[in-house]
């Protein structure tokens, strides 16, 4: 049963996450700019309450396709870091976030534990798909996504050191931070589905072969 639903979890779970932070972004008339702003910035803007619950969204959804995969004894490892950042999405709802460039002596304590959470799922999302990356190229019906896997990790990695570089007022990447962002998010939701729907082909090749004998 696991194993069938998994893969719908995580599809689901991604793609429900990203059209609801687009929407969000793009219908604001306040002073939310998508370009600049960061999608956590969502929680504390009016109407914040839609991002929180889409954080236990995408962190539910991620969870149960984290078990799913963990059950097809892909790679251990890979199944614990997806474990992690499922997990650390679902807390990042309740730690809301503060607004960019807070100072530091102004932080709030879920302020402070939002953006651990952040920098911890920024950080294991390119690890996860090069750990599952390794182990492709040695998985039967899995070796084709070997080659998507590492570019995956290669773009979220340079988004990541943007997002670095674009966090200071002073850096010429400042204005577009929320775009950058955004690019690192998406690169790691596409790597997911594709290797959701990986899954389950591989899944109903299984249950064919099955049935023919």
């Amino acid at each position: 049963m696991l194993r069938r639903i998994a893969p719908y979890f995580g599809i689901i779970g991604v793609c429900g996450f990203t059209l609801c932070f687009l929407l969000n972004g793009w219908l604001r008339t306040d002073s939310y700019d998508w370009l600049h702003n960061y999608v956590s910035d969502l929680s504390y803007f009016p109407y914040g309450w839609v991002q929180i619950i889409n954080f236990f969204v995408i962190g539910v959804g991620l969870f149960v396709f984290a078990l799913g995969v963990l059950r097809e004894q892909i790679s251990t490892a890979g199944s614990v870091l997806l474990l992690i950042i499922a997990a650390f999405y679902f807390l990042s709802g309740p730690f809301v976030t503060d607004p960019m460039n807070t100072p530091q002596d102004e932080m709030t304590l879920h302020g402070m534990v939002h953006g651990v959470l952040g920098a911890v799922v920024f950080s294991l999302s390119p690890i996860a798909s090069l750990v599952f990356g390794l182990r492709f190229r040695k998985t039967e019906g899995y070796k084709k996504l070997s080659v998507w896997s590492f570019v995956a990790c290669g773009a979220m990695l340079l988004a990541v050191v943007f997002m670095r570089v674009s966090q200071t007022p002073e850096s010429r990447f400042y204005p577009i931070a929320g775009l950058i962002q955004r690019c690192a998010l998406l690169t790691f939701y596409a790597w997911i589905v594709s290797f959701a729907l990986t899954i389950r082909k591989n899944n109903q090749q299984i249950v064919r072969r099955q049935y023919r004998h």
